[in-house]
């Protein structure tokens, strides 16, 4: 993973889990050295991408997103959440357009990668960007089940999208919508 800053920030109380999150942390505790509840997921974008902007934009996406900056922490045996002030995150360019067979290396790296671990208390997900060839390119993002479902990877997709795009018709970023975790 790309954590650039690992002493966190943190100025938000601890909450407790919700009675899902309690139930996935609990199987996951039951199975610690088993990535069960890592949601994978490969969005397969055709044309250029520029990847310093997809970074930028990735990085207001954590930002803007609570749910990125939780960790799980525990206190003698009960867990709580915490949302980490500052989390910066440096995305992987894995270039794998020199590859005979792209596509095949990509589902390869991608399966692999989506076995990561996540270490509760240090951050829940994972991102690269994969080249393919010229035009063609694939966001990874792996996420705890602690942090999303599917209806959210969809709102974080479309606010990632909407960012980058701004960005490069160099305009300012519009305000996020997203909702706090503490709201």
């Amino acid at each position: 993973m790309n954590v650039t800053s690992h002493s966190p920030v943190v100025n938000s109380p601890a909450t407790a889990l919700t009675i899902s999150q309690r139930r996935i942390w609990t199987g996951q505790m039951l199975e610690p050295d088993k990535p069960l509840y890592n949601m994978a997921m490969a969005f397969h974008i055709k044309g250029t991408i520029e990847a310093s902007t997809f970074s930028t934009a990735f990085q207001r996406v954590i930002d803007d997103n609570d749910a990125l900056r939780t960790i799980v922490l525990e206190h003698n045996g009960e867990p709580f959440q915490q949302i980490i002030d500052e989390l910066r995150f440096d995305i992987e360019l894995i270039d794998i357009s020199a590859s005979p067979l792209p596509d095949k290396t990509a589902d390869k790296l991608l399966k692999e990668r989506a076995q990561t671990q996540f270490v509760l208390d240090e951050q829940l997900f994972d991102s690269a960007l994969l080249k393919l060839d010229q035009d063609r390119y694939i966001w990874f993002i792996n996420q705890h089940h602690l942090i999303c479902d599917a209806w959210s990877v969809s709102v974080l997709f479309e606010h990632l999208g909407t960012l980058y795009a701004s960005r490069l018709a160099g305009e300012s970023a519009p305000a996020s919508g997203l909702v706090s975790f503490d709201a």
